[in-house]
């Protein structure tokens, strides 16, 4: 009997010191991070039948339980990756929200002080020193948007580095996990269980994973881990990984892209719907920085494009006509750098394409991709909301098509069948930005057109040119060419107009004209405003404004182009249609910064599940160690007794 009383007492002992080396490990490893608490359960020990009786047999150690749940950790590793996408697009957005929105950075305040040079130059056109004010806030005004332009570069530069660096780091991760799914298999296969430390490590792996990427897990049946990325790509296959890399985007090769490669096949991801750093990363390009990038280049393109109209249309100091104010938005070199191929088109590199500015209200602040199919049409694609845009067959080199104020040309080469080209009007548009003219007396202020009454006219009417709208027939020597003569007939209810050689331009012109319409034909570019009652006979006469200095039409012209609506179609001003794609910057950084607390939020709640489930408390391990210590104790006075007991029968016999 003592003998059983022995091992009985035996097996407490062993049964609590191992509890009591459990309960160390748990101290010990309190602050390791990704560590679960292990704990310790006991069973009965079979009993055996003496005298008619089941007697006790003692205590053993049936299982070493690591405290860890399956959806708290999958919940976790989720909330992790949302975190981290939030935080990300947050970071970005806020960066990109000070620039726009800053007085000193922006470009609102510069827009301003442009124009009111042009005005201040307007009221005193004879001023050199007004007109090298206008040059100076020229130089500025273009610089601003090269400054700008080269900060989104910047950002484009700093992201497509981060994406590189995250995908080297989910390459390692997913081969770490793969290194600990084959250590937990063999441990399974051999021991029937792995040892908790691996699977700690092991959710440790893919939490720090999911910082970078989402990732779904799926266990299988030898205790490894599957993990997949975007809804089902295979990352992780027990102890196999699939790298990731990242390299140019097949369309836009200003931006880095992220590929899986399975079984030698190389995939394209989806940036945006990997969640993690990656998923916010490649929002903050696609909701933020390329909008953003591509409204500053249409504000840019429209200014130039309606400057360098309105002062073609003028006269400078010198009685020349105006030139460009700002550089050429469809010079041949910028023209044929708005089309880049995809790296998927087959050789011979040879296709050009040609994309020209032709209506600046029009403009949609988008990239395109024009698509070749195997039907041998073309269909261009808007990439800002996927729309189809333009369609058609492909007959052949040159073809020409317009689309959202743009004129597409493919001028050349051998353009087949499975082509694709990016469009990207507006992604340089600001830094190609540049002052056209460099001396004072090259700006246009005045009008080329100057009108006069005859000094033998009876009436009281008074001719003033309130808009050159065209050079192109007044300029030139045939029909329509200065000076221009207005006659009335008698009764003066009609009149005619003839031209410097002679001609009649028109004739038989009800006077007064219909509402809404101009004393001139539209041909000859030239708007009149006539006041005062014309007599019978009066002749008017429009001539060139030769040694007009002091005039300052073309220069009120320019400076009202502040306030008009050059763009969206005729509803934005340049400064509305900055100030919107701030706006939209600013909303969606003020939308981030409610998302990210959100995610940070549910982040610390699956924290604190986590913890609570498998965290150690130091509390509850210290009363564990003083209730195994006690119970460690006793079993072993059970000995001693059970050594007593067998001592008394020694003697007895």
């Amino acid at each position: 009997m003592s003998s059983d009383l022995l091992n009985i007492a035996l097996s407490g002992v062993n049964a609590n010191r191992i509890r009591l080396g459990v309960t160390g490990q748990n101290i010990s490893n309190a602050n390791v991070e990704g560590y679960s608490r292990q704990d310790v359960r006991l069973a009965t020990r079979p009993s055996q039948l003496q005298g008619g009786f089941f007697l006790g047999n003692g205590v053993s150690v049936a299982e070493l339980q690591r405290a860890s749940d399956d959806f708290t950790v999958a919940q976790l590793h989720a909330d992790t990756a949302r975190h981290h996408e939030t935080d990300a697009y947050r970071q970005r957005l806020e960066a990109l929200d000070a620039v726009l929105s800053s007085d000193t950075m922006g470009l609102g305040g510069h827009l301003d002080r442009f124009f009111q040079s042009l005005q201040a130059a307007a009221d005193d056109p004879t001023s050199t020193v007004a007109r090298e004010v206008v040059l100076a806030e020229l130089t500025t005004l273009t610089e601003r948007f090269s400054a700008l332009q080269a900060r989104m570069d910047s950002e484009r530069a700093a992201v497509n580095t981060q994406l590189t660096y995250s995908a080297a780091q989910v390459t390692e991760l997913a081969s770490a996990v793969a290194d600990a799914n084959r250590a937990i298999a063999e441990r399974t296969s051999a021991q029937g269980t792995p040892p908790a430390e691996l699977l700690d490590q092991r959710d440790q792996l893919i939490r720090d994973l999911s910082r970078y990427v989402e990732v779904q897990t799926v266990k299988q049946s030898d205790g490894s881990v599957n993990l997949y990325v975007q809804k089902g790509l295979a990352l992780v296959v027990g102890g196999t990984a699939n790298p990731i890399d990242a390299a140019k985007h097949p369309l836009d090769r200003d931006t880095q892209a992220l590929y899986l490669t399975v079984n030698g096949h190389r995939e394209l991801l989806n940036g945006s719907k990997l969640g993690g750093e990656v998923g916010g990363l490649s929002r903050y390009l696609e909701d933020g920085l390329q909008p953003a990038q591509n409204e500053l280049g249409r504000v840019a393109l429209g200014l130039a494009d309606a400057m360098n109209r309105q002062h073609a249309l003028g006269m400078d100091r010198n009685g020349i006509g105006g030139g460009l104010l700002f550089s050429d938005p469809n010079s041949t070199y910028a023209t044929t750098h708005r089309a880049f191929p995809a790296e998927g088109n087959v050789g011979p590199a040879d296709r050009n394409i040609a994309v020209s500015i032709i209506d600046s209200q029009r403009l949609v602040a988008s990239d395109y991709r024009l698509e070749l199919t195997a039907s041998s049409n073309y269909a261009l694609i808007r990439l800002q909301d996927g729309a189809q845009v333009a369609a058609g067959p492909m007959t052949g080199v040159p073809l020409t098509f317009a689309v959202d104020g743009l004129e597409i040309e493919l001028t050349s080469g051998s353009f087949q069948s499975g082509d694709q080209f990016l469009i990207s009007p507006f992604r340089t548009a600001a830094a190609d930005l540049e002052p056209a003219i460099a001396a004072p007396a090259d700006l246009a202020l005045a009008q080329p057109v100057r009108g006069e009454a005859v000094l033998a006219n009876l009436g009281s009417a008074v001719i003033e040119v309130a808009a050159v709208n065209s050079r192109t027939a007044f300029d030139a020597s045939g029909s329509g060419a200065l000076p221009l003569e207005i006659q009335f007939a008698s009764p003066p209810t009609s009149y005619a107009v003839t031209d410097g050689g002679g001609g009649v331009v028109a004739t038989g012109l009800a006077y007064p004209p219909p509402a809404g319409s101009n004393l001139l034909p539209s041909q000859l570019g030239l708007q009149l405003h006539l006041s005062g009652t014309p007599a019978a006979g009066d002749r008017f006469v429009l001539e060139a404004n030769t040694g007009g200095i002091g005039d300052n039409r073309n220069g009120l012209a320019l400076g009202g182009l502040r306030n008009a609506a050059l763009l969206g179609t005729g509803t934005l001003s340049l400064r509305q249609a900055f100030d919107r794609a701030a706006g939209q910057v600013g909303s969606l950084s003020a939308q981030a910064q409610t998302e990210a607390g959100a995610a940070e939020s549910l982040l610390r709640g699956s924290e604190s599940s986590q913890a609570a489930f498998s965290g150690v408390n130091l509390d509850e391990e210290a009363a564990k160690m003083l209730e195994y210590e006690n119970a460690y104790n006793a079993s072993a006075r059970l000995i001693q007794v059970a050594d007593q007991l067998f001592d008394v029968l020694l003697d007895a016999f």
